[in-house]
């Protein structure tokens, strides 16, 4: 197992993986609201980053940051095989994320999920998001929104 930088090829492996995830929530991989996918250099690259968590050549998990201006990211793409969640990867490329926001000099990050998410919301309470009383940027996907104080 080991977490990695995303490379040319991951794509679709990152893809059938958030897929699987979604169909587990009832949701399911969309070409246009998950467009990023396609083209991550494109919206990861200017002060974000994109990882993957692979067992072998199967990709089990990634997590991203994008930037939305000097001192906000985002908190992107958190997703996690079911066969490899409450073991500590979850952790780990939580850890990794935030210690990339705080060297690139983000203060805070932003996130979003589905009601549906009950661990994930969980989790991220866990590690220190409060919920935002108000939506923090436009999606057609997800509910609530949260911030991380970096």
């Amino acid at each position: 197992m080991k977490i990695r930088r995303f490379r040319e090829g991951d794509a679709e492996g990152i893809i059938k993986m958030i897929s699987r995830v979604m169909s587990e929530f009832g949701e399911y991989y969309d070409p246009v609201l998950d467009r990023d996918l396609r083209d991550i250099p494109k919206y990861y690259a200017k002060g974000g980053a994109f990882w993957v968590l692979a067992d072998g050549k199967k990709i089990v998990g990634c997590v991203g940051v994008s930037r939305v201006s000097d001192k906000i990211c985002k908190f992107r793409r958190f997703y996690l095989d079911e066969g490899y969640r409450g073991k500590g990867w979850g952790s780990k490329m939580f850890d990794l994320r935030m210690k990339f926001a705080r060297a690139k000099g983000y203060k805070t990050a932003w996130m979003v999920t589905s009601s549906n998410h009950k661990d994930a919301i969980a989790f991220v309470k866990d590690k220190g998001a409060r919920r935002s009383k108000k939506r923090l940027f436009p999606t057609k996907r997800a509910q609530l929104f949260f911030i991380y104080d970096l």
